[in-house]
């Protein structure tokens, strides 16, 4: 059963006079840390709250909190090498110390986890202080750490009503916040002309997500001649790979703007007819939010879950699905020509989608869990 999304509705006791401090843990991947930021955005442009991001040391995320001017504290996380097992106790004990500091010095009102094992230390640091805490899953399938923090948190929101692997009871449906960036929008033709691109062509997008995809990179390139045969144009983010994959296609004739990253996606939606994508949940997300038909490739590790999006995707019958593995470039040519050829009525069965938040609902659910603490905490003064 398909649970009850959340509706925004006001929020009476708000004082502006009151100080109220909200922390937003985050991990290193574009799929946590952008409804974290996106979350911040709006508690900047909304309220006269205050809000400090926790986020891992990246040169990325520091870059998009600079743009923002979102307050942050880095700390590190602990990726898991087997190599150096042994080493992990002693560097978990050391962010478990750090996190508990941050908690401490910064006394939030409310601590918000976005996922990721990243994120695990803080949230048990303000759970184990007495915080309130609400956790936010992205995915169609809850990811472990969410899954643990969930027994800890006031609240849960997600993205999708079949949220999976999650207590019913502490859900939200209020769907994923997306950045301003994100959802900007222009008129295709001008942000074709913007992108010194033709407004004749069918415009593809190739993502991988925030880190790119080397695996997506070479599907392409290696099916350059279809893209000319089709009379396809390209707006692709190679990261690392942006001077070979930009080469490959002033070599084969295929009209191209190649980028490492953007930060101006909602150009790039707005410039695009079709996608090729990774299936994260940030990415269907923006992809039903622009109603732009993709073939979906689901990065295979990391619990699967991104083939349990895509899955999702597909039997609302608004994606294609191509598995990552050694038939892949044998099966893309025929999905890139029914996606071309079926992509309007792709475009119309996600136009009935819904799963932006774009009705303040995590900040609605937020603002709840402040009053009632506010409420307690008026209460216990009185009775002391």
């Amino acid at each position: 059963m398909a649970l009850k999304r959340l509706r925004r509705s006001p929020c009476s006791w708000y004082n502006s006079g009151v100080v109220v401090k909200i922390l937003i843990a985050t991990g290193p991947t574009g799929g946590h840390f952008f409804p974290g930021l996106a979350l911040a955005e709006r508690i900047r442009k909304m309220t006269d709250w205050s809000v400090v991001m926790v986020v891992p040391p990246r040169p990325a995320l520091r870059a998009w909190l600079v743009r923002k001017e979102i307050s942050s504290i880095e700390l590190p996380d602990v990726p898991f090498k087997l190599r150096e097992f042994w080493r992990l106790p002693g560097r978990w004990l050391n962010i478990f110390r750090r996190a508990g500091q941050i908690i401490t010095r910064e006394k939030p009102s409310l601590v918000v986890g976005t996922g990721s094992y990243a994120s695990l230390a803080v949230v048990l640091a303000a759970w184990m202080n007495g915080c309130r805490v609400v956790v936010h899953e992205q995915n169609i399938v809850a990811g472990k750490t969410t899954r643990l923090l969930s027994l800890l948190a006031d609240r849960v929101a997600v993205t999708f009503p079949e949220t999976r692997g999650l207590s019913r009871l502490r859900c939200e449906v209020t769907g994923l916040p997306l950045l301003e960036d994100f959802s900007y929008r222009l008129e295709r033709n001008k942000a074709l002309e913007s992108l010194g691109l033709d407004a004749g062509k069918v415009t593809l997008l190739v993502m991988g997500g925030s880190q790119a995809s080397r695996a997506l990179n070479r599907l392409v390139l290696t099916n350059l001649k279809l893209f000319r045969k089709e009379n396809l144009q390209c707006l692709h983010l190679a990261g690392p790979e942006r001077e070979e994959v930009g080469e490959a296609y002033r070599r084969a004739g295929v009209r191209a703007r190649v980028f490492d990253f953007s930060c101006e996606m909602g150009l790039l939606y707005s410039a695009s007819d079709v996608a090729v994508a990774r299936a994260g949940a940030g990415t269907l997300v923006e992809l039903v939010n622009r109603q732009l038909p993709a073939i979906l490739v689901p990065y295979p590790y990391a619990g699967g879950h991104q083939r349990e999006n895509a899955r999702w995707l597909l039997k609302k019958g608004g994606c294609l699905l191509l598995e990552q593995g050694a038939r892949m470039r044998e099966e893309f040519p025929s999905l890139l020509q029914q996606l071309l050829k079926e992509r309007d009525l792709m475009r119309a069965r996600l136009s009935r989608l819904h799963l932006t938040d774009d009705r303040e609902c995590f900040l609605s659910l937020i603002k709840g869990l402040v009053a009632s603490k506010k409420r307690k905490d008026t209460r216990f003064s009185h009775s002391h």
